[in-house]
């Protein structure tokens, strides 16, 4: 499979939502899937095997200049040429945003994943009053996907209650080739965490993609 990751944040930011977009790509790469990154702001263009797309942004004054992605005719562009199977959505905001609209007038899967708790973010920065629109915001992109994946029950009920489905519990897990009694076999609670997303993915597609993806879908292991 062709799979376009688009990040609302990544390098040279460290922070969890780089993180698992880092562990997703690298774990889809090994299991011989092509990879695409889109990724906001100035700063690596490759990432191992996969080309990163660096799409224009601002820096958010509040939160250590932390870019944010805007709409750019390079979303829209770098999908056409990389035909991708499918668009995955990482805490989907801004820069999330617009690659779902790219992703809907290309009539590409999308599948999001929710696990920035940001009505909560702008309440520790003073701006909670906000947070009715952000979770309308929120729930409007979340509803427009084919599939959301969250790591916890909290978040799954924060969905629902937004009108959001289907929801989809994507579990946490560990690094098994970092933390693993050998360090040459994965754990199987390191290998569930991309499992669970492989096969979530492999259900969306065969439901409502066959299409689409053709033989393809077989390949997802």
């Amino acid at each position: 499979m062709r799979v376009a990751l688009a990040a609302e944040s990544f390098l040279p930011r460290a922070n969890r939502v780089t993180t698992a977009v880092l562990h997703v790509s690298r774990q889809l790469q090994c299991r011989g899937h092509e990879v695409l990154i889109l990724a906001p702001g100035p700063g690596p263009t490759r990432h191992h095997d996969a080309r990163v797309v660096r799409i224009r942004a601002v820096r958010l004054p509040t939160y250590a200049g932390l870019p944010v992605g805007l709409p750019d005719p390079a979303l829209r562009r770098s999908l056409e040429e990389f035909r991708p199977d499918l668009v995955h959505l990482a805490s989907p905001v801004a820069l999330g945003a617009a690659a779902l609209r790219a992703a809907r007038q290309l009539h590409l899967p999308t599948v999001g994943v929710f696990q920035t708790d940001v009505s909560g973010f702008l309440r520790h920065y003073g701006a909670g009053a906000t947070g009715r629109v952000v979770d309308r915001w929120l729930g409007s992109l979340h509803q427009a996907m084919d599939l959301t994946l969250t790591p916890s029950h909290a978040g799954r009920v924060y969905l629902e209650d937004l009108g959001v489905a289907p929801v989809r519990r994507w579990l946490p897990g560990v690094a098994g080739d970092r933390y693993g009694s050998d360090p040459g076999e994965p754990t199987e609670v390191g290998k569930g965490v991309v499992r669970t997303w492989e096969v979530a993915v492999r259900e969306l597609v065969d439901e409502h993609y066959a299409s689409v993806v053709g033989a393809r879908t077989r390949r997802v292991a």
